[in-house]
Parts: C-alpha cells; structure tokens; sequence
C-alpha cells in the first residue's frame, strides 16, 4: 500500500538522483576501463591498475542500479541504494579532507569534493524526508539474511582497512600504495555496500531489495572478471586470488537471489 510522500519520489527527488547515477558510470566506467589515462589525466601516480579497475567496479555497481530504481520511482525500492550513496560520499569527503590537508590534492580531488558534499546533503535530505516509510512482511529466505550478513561484514572490513590505513592495506596485498586518494575512495564505495546490505537484511521484501541486490551482483562480477584477467596476464601480485573467488562467491550469491527473487 502506497503512503503518498513516504513512499513515492517527488519529481525533484528523482531528478536528482540522476546525479549520482551519471557519477557512478562516469567515475566507474573510466578507472574501469581506461585505469592509467584516468590517473595520468587526474594527476595520481597511477601504480595500482588493479585498484583502480575494482574502484571502478564498485562505483559502477551505483549507477547501474540507481538507473532501474529511479524509473520504479518507488521510495522503499530505492532507499538502501540512497543509503549506500550517503554513507560512499561522506567517506569520500573525509578522504578529500585529508588528501587537502596534507597538500597531495589534484584538480579532481575539488571537484570530488564538492560533488560529495552535493550528494551527501541531498541523499541525508532524503532519507529524512522519507523516515516514515517502512517496508511491508518479509517474502525473502532468511537464508538471504545469513549470506547478506556474511557479504556485509566482509564490504564493512574491505570498506574500512583502506579508508583507515590504505598504505599498510595496499602493502599487505603486494602493491605499491601510492594512490592513498584511490585507495579510499574505493574503500568509501565498498563501505556503501556494507550498509546497503544491513538495510536490505532489515527489510528482506524482495520489491525493495531487488535494485540493492542487481547493484551488489554487478560489482562483484566486474570484480571477478578484473581478477581473472589480471591472473591470466601473469601479475604478480597475489591480491586476485582472494579478491577473485570472494567475488565470485558474492555475484553467485546475487544471481541466486536475482534468479529466485530472494528463494521465493
């Protein structure tokens, strides 16, 4: 049952979220795919390729998922993904804070900045605007409730190691971890994921996590296929064999529940 403002988008409110869609394709889909013109453009040092493909990819996850989400204009459908956006973007504004402060900031690093202090107010605007919607019975597994528990807490780890610490997290995978500005914003949208999850196990209706579940499978399988290939091309760093077949783990679980619509 509908509950006009708290469960419909307004105009102004879809509009908006179009915003962080574009970012998630154009800030996913250029490290993604183009890793070293994106860093050599953007003034970073561009050392870790494959860092810079799985930031990418998480990025990716949002805009891909936002773009069915927005049409639904459906509020419950969209909010773990508003959530998730929040939470990316006011990590990626501390980690913008810190790389001014220590004066290694490039042109993009402002532009970043702005562009999350516009989506975290927007998206905290959201959220309260919304607070009094709730989501109907549950029609999921809890078997999805155990797996997304268990995805969760890893993105929550991978989220918050390279925000905290990103030149000893780097180190400890092998790679040079020069880029800290890359390191934690790929962290900042890992970290995303880990609260989308607890919102989607909170709710576990599968019309309002079925946009957060597409958003989560499409990360983890560019994931995998960037490990896989960076495998298959000899790298010499060992990262990929535990980044590759958690991944893969992840969007298994994700094509289950897309398939099965959460076990119904």
């Amino acid at each position: 049952m509908r509950t006009g403002q708290a469960e419909d988008l307004a105009p102004l409110e879809t509009a908006f979220l179009v915003v962080p869609a574009v970012a998630g394709f154009v800030f996913g889909l250029l490290p993604l795919l183009i890793p070293a013109q994106f860093a050599s453009v953007s003034g970073f040092p561009g050392n870790d390729m494959f860092v810079y493909r799985l930031a990418g990819a998480a990025t990716l996850g949002y805009g891909v998922a936002l773009v069915p989400a927005i049409r639904e204009r459906r509020w419950l459908a969209v909010r773990p993904i508003v959530a998730a956006v929040l939470v990316f973007n006011v990590a990626s504004l501390y980690a913008c804070i810190v790389a001014i402060a220590e004066g290694s900031a490039t042109w993009i690093v402002y532009l970043i900045t702005a562009a999350s202090v516009l989506l975290s107010g927007g998206t905290a605007l959201l959220l309260a605007r919304h607070r009094a919607a709730r989501s109907e019975r549950a029609d999921t597994l809890p078997l999805l409730a155990v797996l997304l528990a268990v995805l969760s807490a890893l993105a929550l780890v991978t989220g918050l190691l390279p925000i905290i610490v990103p030149v000893q997290y780097g180190q400890l995978f092998g790679f040079k971890a020069t880029d800290v500005f890359l390191y934690r914003q790929a962290g900042a949208a890992t970290l995303g994921y880990a609260v989308m999850g607890a919102i989607m196990i909170s709710s576990r209706r599968w019309s309002d996590i079925c946009w957060p579940m597409l958003m989560a499978t499409v990360f983890n399988a560019v994931a995998f296929v960037v490990s896989l290939l960076y495998l298959v091309a000899g790298g010499a760093f060992w990262a990929p064999w535990i980044i590759g077949p958690a991944s893969l783990f992840a969007a298994g679980v994700g094509v289950w529940a897309l398939a099965t619509r959460g076990g119904q």
